[in-house]
């Protein structure tokens, strides 16, 4: 896969990188009404995938924004060993 062809998630969402939670799941849903397969009779084909990235996406970014939360840098300074007092 070509570094062009990684889909941008957020700019399929039509979000900014900085948007929080609630903002993510709102553009999510107004999507996913949008692109409902059964809200576009006729057009169920190209529908069904504009859905199915739309959903992806959505998966993508919200991990991405949980995993922020679990790999926090460990301020190391915190834990040196103190001669003097003996603790840390």
């Amino acid at each position: 896969m070509k570094l062009s062809e990684i889909p941008d998630y957020y700019e399929r969402l039509g979000i900014l990188r900085s948007s929080t939670k609630d903002e993510i799941k709102s553009a999510y849903r107004k999507l996913v009404l949008i692109y409902h397969p059964d809200k576009n009779p006729g057009n169920e084909k190209e529908a069904q995938i504009e859905f199915i990235a739309i959903s992806e996406a959505f998966e993508n970014v919200m991990k991405e924004k949980d995993s922020k939360f679990v790999y926090q840098p460990i301020n190391f300074n915190r834990y040196k060993w103190n001669s003097n007092n003996r603790e840390f």
